[in-house]
């Protein structure tokens, strides 16, 4: 595409001098040539870079031979360094209990679902790779996070978050030597008149089309090929988006920090093939091995050249042709075919076909062929040496080794590889969680729920949920003739919607920077395409482990309830490292809650009752009962005996006086011993029952030492 001139003006205007005039785009305009002025010698090179890549030349014409080892290695290191964009792993940084942890358990799981809706619905990986490619042969590569929003008055009918690749030459930023230094950066659009009239009305009538686009008639003066570069400049220091266009002196559109990032620039690092600390200026790659490659070439021509002389001449004796050319059909003659030759006798006297004919000799070329083709595989191995290719194990294997370790093997290469390969999940990191926060920051519930499939009701409805439920249990424990209960289809959805974590929470969690304490990385496992086996061996994993843990912790904590909260948070922990695990999160606490409740109550309760020892201790109660019983009849008997005896007496008395004086005396005698009698027995009585309750707590002892043997 023909490029439009900005000239940088001698006169380049200040900043404090653009502030005065904030409708002038001298100053940034000023900016953009300085910045273009910057990558000159990185424009010749790149656009070098990529022609040896194609490699377009005419064939026809023959010429110079080449081996195009720079599309080999861009095809191995693509292959190697990207397989995919990987599945978003967002959790939370500080997991905590409580009902915030809940929220931020959410938070995580909606933002992470969020994502993984757009990297498929917007075809992510396309951008990502385009810009790994542009890495490895301009030496750069760009991918911007472009958020959109349709609004219908104050309402916001849809939203969009992706990823758009940025071509090499349509993006520019400040000086500086790190990239901790850019201020700003911009990109460049390439708009019709038509979308200059939709997107800059006021000005769109006076933007020039200053640019052309490839294979466009020369002589053409159609605005249908032409096109109007307009700069999208991202200014840190002011936290603005403005635009401005070439050859044009106002500023089309400013706008004050639209996306509200954290970080302001909605772009991760550019990925750059070779850094130094001195510049931002990038290099291509293929500059760090262009003499060996040019010479690789060389090497091929002259292999072409001798191999096209590699061909059997020779010389035969003339007076030996015969009628008809006969000698030199024989060079024509096919597989197994004979000539006939009439002249055969004088032939064989000559000493046959050997004396006849020279062949040229062509030993020095086939043995200097030998020697460039050594050379070839010298200079590529040393180009491999230079990019990193030779540690990419290719297809080495070992009969000894099992399959899984020869994939991981071939998969991963040495330390090089990794580090570059890191540096661009790094890359997709880093955009990823450009996006995430674009999410959190300006989607609606709506969206949400309909991006995750996740319920996210109000804080109302929660509440409403939770009287509703409150009403159903009162209802429950007080029936009425002929009431009706709700559907259990109903009850289940309320109990889920009392259960739910309120929107306003999940909301305050993803539209705080201070309060969105999560991370984002991405999945880097072995291979990708290995996802659905490592899956399953890691719930395998999961399972076994944490089955035999509780087997071990859950009886001590329920003996022992103060170790309880020790015991939930080691679970947790243990969990925490499998992201399968961080899905149960929720169940395993509510499950500990409840064992944290029965052991509270069993502590209270004191040890549980063997029933044998109850059956015990009543027969015992019901033998104290009966001796009481009948120790109580002894007494009543002998206070019956002793008043008809008083009465007798009495009766005696009267009707024998006169034996009143030798009788009163016998009677004190018999009262008194009676008395003396009843207090003996009264006496055993008390002993008896008083050995009984002695031999009730034994037994009684007796009957719960097996169980407090058992609970210690």
């Amino acid at each position: 595409m023909a490029e439009a001139t900005i000239d940088l003006a001698q006169d380049q205007e200040t900043r404090a001098e653009a502030d005065e005039k904030p409708q002038a785009a001298k100053f940034w305009l000023g900016e953009i040539a300085a910045a273009k002025k910057r990558d000159e010698k990185w424009y010749k090179r790149a656009d070098a870079v990529v022609a040896r890549y194609r490699d377009e030349r005419d064939r026809s014409t023959g010429g110079e031979q080449r081996i195009n080892i720079l599309w080999s290695n861009t095809e191995i290191l693509k292959a190697a360094l990207f397989q995919g964009l990987g599945n978003p792993d967002v959790r939370r940084r500080f997991p905590k209990r409580g009902d915030d942890d809940r929220a931020a358990r959410q938070a995580a799981i909606v933002v992470e679902r969020a994502l993984s809706y757009c990297a498929d619905a917007y075809a992510a990986d396309a951008p990502v790779e385009a810009a790994v490619e542009d890495h490895l042969l301009p030496g750069r590569g760009v991918v911007w996070v472009v958020y959109d929003a349709d609004v219908d008055g104050d309402e916001v009918t849809d939203q969009t978050v992706k990823f758009d690749y940025v071509f090499w030459k349509d993006y520019l930023c400040s000086f500086g030597r790190i990239y901790a230094d850019v201020w700003w950066q911009a990109r460049r659009h390439l708009y019709t008149r038509d979308e200059l009239n939709q997107y800059f009305p006021t000005h769109a009538d006076r933007i020039p089309l200053n640019a052309q686009i490839d294979g466009a008639p020369e002589d053409s003066k159609d605005d249908t090929f032409k096109r109007a570069c307009v700069w999208e400049v991202w200014d840190r220091t002011k936290k603005q988006r403005v635009y401005v266009a070439d050859d044009y002196d106002w500023l089309l559109k400013a706008d004050d920090d639209p996306y509200r990032l954290q970080g302001f620039f909605p772009l991760a690092e550019p990925l750059v093939s070779v850094r130094t600390t001195n510049a931002l200026a990038p290099i291509p790659e293929y500059m760090m091995y262009q003499d060996q490659a040019a010479e690789l070439d060389r090497v091929a021509t002259r292999l072409y050249n001798l191999i096209e002389a590699l061909k059997r001449r020779g010389v035969y004796d003339a007076t030996m042709e015969g009628a008809d050319n006969q000698l030199s059909q024989l060079m024509e003659a096919g597989d197994n075919q004979f000539v006939p030759y009439k002249g055969f006798a004088a032939l064989m006297e000559k000493g046959g076909l050997k004396n006849v004919f020279q062949t040229e000799d062509i030993s020095g070329i086939v043995v200097a062929v030998d020697k460039l083709y050594e050379k070839s595989a010298i200079l590529i191995q040393r180009i491999y040496e230079v990019t990193g290719i030779s540690d990419v194990l290719r297809g080495s294997s070992n009969p000894n080794e099992t399959a899984t370790a020869q994939r991981i093997k071939g998969q991963f290469g040495s330390l090089r590889i990794n580090k570059r390969k890191q540096r661009i999940e790094r890359f997709i990191r880093d955009n990823m969680r450009i996006k995430a926060e674009i999410i959190a920051e300006h989607f609606t519930r709506e969206k949400l729920e309909e991006m995750t499939g996740i319920d996210m009701p109000l804080k109302a409805d929660v509440m409403q949920a939770q009287q509703q439920l409150a009403s159903l249990q009162q209802m429950m424990a007080q029936p009425q003739p002929g009431m009706q209960m709700p559907p259990q289809q109903t009850v289940k959805q309320l109990q889920a919607t009392a259960k739910a974590v309120p929107w306003e929470d999940v909301s305050a969690i993803l539209r705080s920077d201070q309060r969105r304490g999560y991370k984002i990385d991405i999945e880097t496992a072995a291979t990708v395409e290995f996802d659905s086996l490592e899956e399953k061996n890691a719930r395998i994993e999961f399972l076994t482990s944490i089955q035999g843990y509780l087997e071990r912790i859950l009886p001590a904590a329920m003996a022992q309830p103060k170790i309880m909260p020790l015991a939930r948070e080691l679970t947790l922990f243990g969990m925490r490292a499998f992201k399968i695990g961080r899905s149960l999160e929720e169940a395993v606490d509510d499950a500990f809650d409840q064992l944290d409740q029965m052991a509270q109550q069993q502590a209270s309760q004191g040890p549980p009752s063997d029933p044998r020892a109850e059956a015990e201790a009543e027969r015992i109660k019901a033998d104290i009962a009966a001796q009481t019983a009948k120790t109580q009849a002894m007494q009543q008997k002998a206070q019956m005996d002793g008043q008809i005896a008083m009465a007798k007496a009495g009766a005696e008395h009267q009707s024998r006086q006169l034996d009143l004086a030798a009788k009163q005396q016998k009677m004190a005698m018999d009262a008194e011993g009676q008395a003396m009698d009843l207090a003996m027995k009264k006496q055993k009585a008390d002993a008896d029952q008083a050995a009984a309750s002695i031999r009730l707590g034994t037994q009684l002892q007796q009957a719960m030492m097996p169980r407090v043997e058992t609970v210690q």
